[in-house]
């Protein structure tokens, strides 16, 4: 989308001022723009301030030799300035950037400021033209205007009070623009770089013309083909205070506009529709052009420096044949000058674009002869392009329709059903992870230590520490209890228990916050007694789990913010501990966690845990409190080896395979019928339910396999990546059956886009643990082809036939 903006300054001038300035704000083919009036008070000192920082930089220009005149008239020595601090000049470009901003700040400016401000959109293409007669205000540096800084697509041209639109010769598509290139004096300059860009200039046809003589430039102007571009590198300067200029073309001749006058309007006329001047102080070329209404122009401000002009040159073309609009296209070639400022001061400031208000901005198009894509639509439009266009808005509303139903979560149950079917077809072929060893309770091994539980639980005191002590010379690399413990274990009794509870940091146990619905713990269960204080969060882990609307359990909850109503403190999950100090076990230095609050990123060993909230995903009205991700279940029928508490105890598989426990993570855990620890996962088919031990050991190895084996940890597509996937699918679904005329056809066609679509979805999901949406946009695509099939079986009467209802002739 596209705006303009005409601001015109009226007739006033710094010392003055400028009483009557009227802001018009036109949207793309609006009748009438919004307009806004303002005034601007005199500032005499601003005006002083801009002369002295020309003198300053024609200065140095004229020290330097850049592109200015070698023949016309030369800065007079007594008056030139012969010696420029650098310093001294960048403090003057500050202050006078400073200064032009403070006048613009001016209270009696501020409607126009706030009414532009409310009507001009950040994302739109915005053509400023300022109209303005005063000499010295056309030759401010108008983008140093800060208001464009939150305007990033919009960029100034000039443009006069009095304007008109020359009448052209019909547009004819071509297949090459015709450009007429005149370089002309090259004396300490080097034109065969420009002419060398020219040439690279994609679908042009360039006629040089080379330190030509009048005649010849004046003949070529006339040609009956006509021209699209002028384009002239060479000498030129600004005469008479700037409001003439004079061109070069040869070390001999120069010519002023006015003896171009004649030749310039034919040019016109057969369809001139830019002119570019890559010579130095073109303004005064400017005003001379303007009085001929040429449509666009581009000419630098001040003398301008040879690599600075082929910057420019090379960056504007290359921008403007690609695509890019005239206006952002010099915008972002001038932007890009600022890189050469070290070497040569304001170079940015230096192109310029004049425009001619009655004429639409160029487009690439409009050079091939072709009409503008921002044109009416003919007001008769043809059958076909009805067509598309109701094709295509079928697409895009069912599409809208679509997110609007998952933005409601109407569709999040139904998603993550079809996640689950996905993950359960994937292949068993992974196998046991063998850096993990569960040791689980069963319902013989409670009865066995019946006797010997003060508290209601499944492991007592003193089969923990027998446990511990047997597993004690075979190393391993951290233990871990899924079980609440509430009974303080005596030194004298349970020294090896307790010196775990007090000070080994390879020992984490469990606690329950229990605090939100979507959280299943038994209760707010404490910390065991011994741990206490900082403790707390470096060896106790919350084993509460985030459950979804069906009760089964598909993502796993890492972090979370500490609960202070809870006895229950701990901020980190018992899984994520677990695998945080196994990999710290590995290699101290490396595997850091580090947490990225401003990007909402959390990182174990260098390795991104994708963060899930809501409207991520399948997930649209879920608990998205803390860090959770997805949980990758590994396919394998059983997650790591196991052995009952009563064959550790008696220690024989230990001594057979000390592999089991060296170095590896130790889970103790119930499976004990009676506890009723056991949850729903979706990977399994059938076979739903697991025990919690069993369910921690999955999350611990994801977080280890992710970092030490670089297995996929489940990830989604931004939203808006979502948004066009599903929008692709949609259009997709309206175009075959726009396309196809048989309903079989359309069908067969819709079956077998569902089905590379699951497939695509199946093979993301398996490969790189893409969670791409499937539900979706499998309905956006049969709802917006059935929509049109509907559409193209109504009969071809039917505008007649409601006529007729509605005069009761039906």
């Amino acid at each position: 989308m596209s705006q303009r903006v005409v601001l015109n300054l009226g007739r006033g001038s710094l010392h003055q001022g400028f009483p009557s300035i009227t802001a018009q704000v036109w949207e793309l083919h609006q009748a009438k723009p919004i307009q806004a009036i303002g005034e601007l008070p005199p500032n005499p000192a601003l005006a002083s301030l801009f002369q002295q920082w020309r003198s300053y930089y024609d200065a140095l220009a004229s020290r330097l030799h850049w592109r200015r005149t070698r023949m016309g008239l030369e800065i007079d020595p007594e008056d030139e300035i012969t010696t420029v601090s650098a310093g001294e000049f960048n403090t003057l470009c500050a202050q006078l950037e400073r200064d032009i901003n403070a006048w613009l700040d001016s209270e009696l400016f501020s409607r126009i400021d706030r009414r532009l401000r409310n009507k001009l959109q950040p994302d739109h293409t915005v053509q400023m033209i300022i109209e303005v007669d005063d000499e010295t205000l056309r030759q401010f540096p108008w983008q140093l205007w800060h208001f464009l800084d939150d305007f990033p697509r919009t960029e100034v041209a000039l443009g006069t009070q009095d304007f008109e639109r020359v009448p052209t010769a019909l547009l004819r598509p071509k297949k090459r623009m015709r450009i007429l290139a005149i370089l002309g004096n090259s004396q300490g300059i080097n034109l065969e770089e420009d002419r060398r860009l020219l040439e690279q200039f994609p679908r042009a046809e360039i006629h040089f013309l080379v330190e030509p003589g009048r005649k010849a430039v004046d003949k070529a102007l006339w040609d009956d083909q006509g021209w699209d571009v002028l384009f002239f590198a060479g000498h030129s300067e600004s005469q008479q205070e700037r409001t003439t200029g004079r061109i070069e073309i040869n070390p001999a001749d120069g010519l002023t506009i006015p003896q171009l006058k004649n030749a310039l309007k034919a040019a016109m006329i057969r369809g001139l529709k830019l002119a570019i001047f890559n010579s130095c102080d073109g303004l005064g070329l400017a005003q001379d052009l303007a009085d001929l209404h040429i449509p666009q122009l581009i000419v630098m401000r001040a003398p301008v420096p040879d690599q600075v002009a082929h910057e420019f040159l090379k960056s504007f073309l290359t921008l403007f044949a690609r695509g890019e609009s005239f206006y952002l296209a010099v915008r972002e070639a001038r932007s890009r000058l600022q890189g050469l400022e070290d070497q040569f001061p304001c170079a940015s400031w230096l192109p310029v674009i004049c425009q001619n208000p009655a004429v639409e901005p160029l487009t690439w198009d409009m050079l091939l002869g072709k009409p503008s894509s921002t044109d009416p639509l003919p007001s008769q439009p043809s059958r076909l392009a009805v067509s598309g266009l109701m094709m295509m808005m079928t697409g895009i509303v069912v599409a809208s329709l679509t997110l609007v139903v998952q933005h409601l979560g109407v569709l999040e149950q139904s998603e993550l059903t079809v996640f689950d079917q996905l993950m359960q077809r994937r292949p068993q072929t992974e196998g046991v992870d063998p850096r993990l060893l569960l040791v689980t309770v069963t319902e013989a091994d409670v009865q066995d230590q019946e006797e010997r539980l003060t508290f209601r639980g499944s492991l007592s005191n003193d089969a923990l520490n027998q446990l511990l002590e047997t597993l004690a010379p075979y190393e391993p690399a951290v233990v871990g209890v899924d079980i609440y413990r509430l009974e303080t274990a005596s030194p004298e009794r349970h020294p090896t228990l307790s010196n775990y509870l007090n000070a080994n940091d390879q020992f984490v146990t469990i606690c329950g916050v229990g605090e939100s619905t979507s959280l299943e713990s038994e209760s707010d269960i404490a910390p065991p007694p011994e741990i206490s204080g900082e403790q707390i969060r470096l060896r106790v882990g919350f084993s509460d789990i985030v459950l979804d609307l069906d009760n089964v359990i598909r993502r796993q909850l890492f972090q979370m913010g500490a609960n202070t109503s809870s006895r229950c403190q701990a901020t980190n999950s018992f899984a994520f501990l677990m695998a945080a100090y196994y990999l710290s076990g590995l290699d101290p230095g490396n595997f850091r966690v580090n947490l990225n609050e401003k990007n909402d990123s959390f990182y174990l060993g260098g390795v991104k845990l994708p963060t899930l909230r809501n409207h991520y995903g399948a997930y649209q009205t879920a608990d998205d409190d803390g860090y959770q991700t997805m949980l990758n279940y590994r396919r394998t029928e059983s997650i790591a080896p196991r052995l009952t508490l009563a064959e550790a105890l008696e220690g024989e598989a230990f001594r057979k395979n000390p592999e089991l426990v060296n170095g590896n993570i130790v889970l103790i855990g119930t499976v004990a019928e009676s506890y009723n620890d056991f949850h729903d996962i979706p990977h399994r088919g059938d076979l739903h339910e697991i025990p919690g031990v069993e369910l921690q050991a999955h999350m611990i190895s994801q977080l280890i396999s992710a970092v030490l084996d670089g297995r996929p940890l489940i990830w989604w597509w931004p939203r808006w990546g979502e948004v066009c996937w599903l929008m692709g699918w949609s259009l997709l679904g309206a175009a075959t059956a726009w396309q196809l005329s048989r309903w079989q056809l359309i069908l067969l066609i819709d079956g077998i886009s569902v089905v590379v679509l699951y497939v695509f979805c199946y093979v993301a999901l398996v490969l790189s643990g893409v969670w791409v949406s499937l539900l979706p946009p499998s309905i956006g695509l049969l709802v917006s082809s059935g929509a049109i099939a509907s559409l193209k079986a109504l009969p071809d009467d039917i505008p007649s036939r409601l006529k007729q209802r509605s005069s009761g002739r039906l």
